[in-house]
């Protein structure tokens, strides 16, 4: 569990002289740290956000570490799904070639772990990748358009 600079914090919150201390005598540093924690940030959130500022992100997906952009956000059959073009990392045919139009990736949000945006540039993938997307059947979001999430509803960020 990480301490670094969340000591100061537990001492003045989570202090076993207090009385949230004194009631969870068998592991307070547990409970006290998910208190003082950020909330963590949906896949969903993540993705919106690379697709606005055109930035890659990087990805654990099907056990194998990604690097890619994600182009278009939305849902097939009620499930969150991206469409992304990988340029980095592995996949399960092995080593990405950038510049590949076999590169096109169609994920479950739900199922991408360890998501993080990162420095890099944009890579809008070889085009002709087979013409119209069939990644998603309701479209909530396409990289590089200024309205993004504008229209979605109060469940969308639910997978």
């Amino acid at each position: 569990m990480p301490t670094h600079g969340l000591q100061s914090i537990f001492k003045s919150k989570c202090s076993s002289d207090n009385a949230l201390g004194r009631r969870l005598q068998a592991a307070p540093e547990l409970l006290c740290w998910a208190m003082v924690r950020k909330p963590r940030v949906s896949n969903y959130d993540i993705l919106l956000r690379a697709m606005r500022e055109l930035r890659p992100v990087s990805a654990v997906y099907g056990g194998h570490y990604r690097e890619m952009c994600p182009h278009v956000l939305g849902r097939k059959r009620d499930r969150l799904h991206c469409l992304f073009y990988q340029y980095g990392g592995e996949s399960s045919a092995g080593p990405v070639r950038d510049g590949s139009p076999e590169n096109w990736r169609c994920i479950p949000v739900a199922e991408l772990t360890a998501l993080r945006i990162h420095e890099g540039p944009w890579h809008w993938g070889p085009s002709g990748h087979g013409g119209t997307q069939t990644c998603v059947d309701v479209v909530e979001a396409v990289a590089g358009r200024k309205t993004l999430g504008a229209s979605l509803g109060p469940d969308a960020a639910s997978p």
